[in-house]
């Protein structure tokens, strides 16, 4: 490469270096401000990822709440048949069952067992809890 800047003259090597220096500014210009651009994206979707992880932190918290609710109730209801004399063990289901009333007055009940929410409600909080320790990996304390 240096072989054709033999035959040149001091002036017409230094005319070259300040060109090449000029072309070399400009470059490392150009470098940085592309650097700064991607800086700045990035920046910006990590802003927009710790907002989205905040968001499904609080859902998961809400649903946590819901089901710990779910819970009160569904074994809230099986302790007060059991303070009211109810001859029901805890594991025994409760059916209910649809019921036509008489005349215009009809009424709907709805049947299902201890068993079947109690399983519902594990399936719901084994998915929260999943999804939490997930959170909880990503989201730095």
């Amino acid at each position: 490469m240096g072989e054709e800047l033999s035959g040149l003259s001091v002036k017409d090597l230094k005319n070259l270096e300040s060109q090449l220096e000029t072309s070399l500014k400009g470059i490392r210009t150009r470098k940085e401000q592309i650097l700064n651009d991607e800086i700045e994206e990035l920046n910006r979707q990590g802003i927009l990822f710790h907002q989205e992880n905040m968001e499904l932190y609080k859902k998961v918290n809400l649903v946590r709440q819901e089901n710990a609710e779910l819970h009160k109730k569904v074994y809230g209801a099986r302790h007060m048949n059991e303070e009211n004399g109810g001859s029901q063990s805890p594991d025994s289901p409760i059916t209910i069952a649809l019921v036509k009333q008489p005349a215009d007055n009809y009424g709907w009940m709805l049947g299902n067992s201890y068993q079947q929410l109690a399983s519902i409600l594990a399936k719901l909080s084994s998915t929260n809890e999943a999804a939490h320790e997930q959170l909880d990996k990503m989201i730095p304390a």
